[in-house]
């Protein structure tokens, strides 16, 4: 990358993951990394920046910022037609974050149990038990144990109020573990 033009860079970090993107600048010099956040589009470069800000041993670190979430009195069908109208990258898709009325997570759905349930369904009605989740500045190691503990496929990351910020999932896991 550092041997690329800022703006070749830029059109290749864009079609990245938010996290891996974030990763991938992280390891270029200041200037490079900068000069390729220029480079990018409003949104993908806020993205990423904010995901930079994170220590690269945390919970914040390893989130992505690119995830599902929906009002916990939404249906079935609101979801599905929902998840159909956006951007979703759908092989990457195994959980729905729900939330209450002051946007805090309240839940999270599998999509599996999404599919299989009736059109008119409350997602509240589908959610998972216990509710696990963690603050961005949560070390690394505090994510593996949990991930190990309830066998668990992502993991919510909220900001101090409670509000979902991002989502790791067991791929962002397994990379982590084999780089050690």
């Amino acid at each position: 990358m550092e041997k690329l033009a800022p703006g070749r860079a830029a059109d290749i970090i864009e079609e990245m993951e938010p996290d891996k993107a974030a990763d991938v600048l992280a390891g270029l010099s200041p200037e490079m990394s900068q000069d390729v956040l220029e480079e990018m589009p409003g949104k993908e470069a806020r993205d990423v920046q904010a995901l930079l800000r994170f220590d690269e041993n945390s919970a914040g670190g390893m989130m992505s910022s690119d995830f599902v979430f929906v009002g916990e009195t939404a249906t079935r069908g609101e979801v599905i037609e929902f998840i159909s109208t956006r951007d979703v990258k759908l092989e990457q898709l195994d959980t729905v974050f729900l939330i209450n009325g002051e946007a805090q997570l309240s839940g999270t759905v599998a999509v599996a149990r999404l599919l299989l349930a009736p059109e008119d369904q409350p997602l509240a009605e589908l959610k998972s038990e216990p509710l696990v989740s963690l603050p961005p500045d949560a070390h690394e190691k505090e994510v593996f144990e949990l991930f190990d503990k309830y066998n668990l496929r992502s993991l919510g990351v909220v900001d101090a109020e409670g509000r979902p910020i991002g989502l790791i999932t067991v791929d962002d896991v397994v990379t982590r573990l084999r780089a050690h």
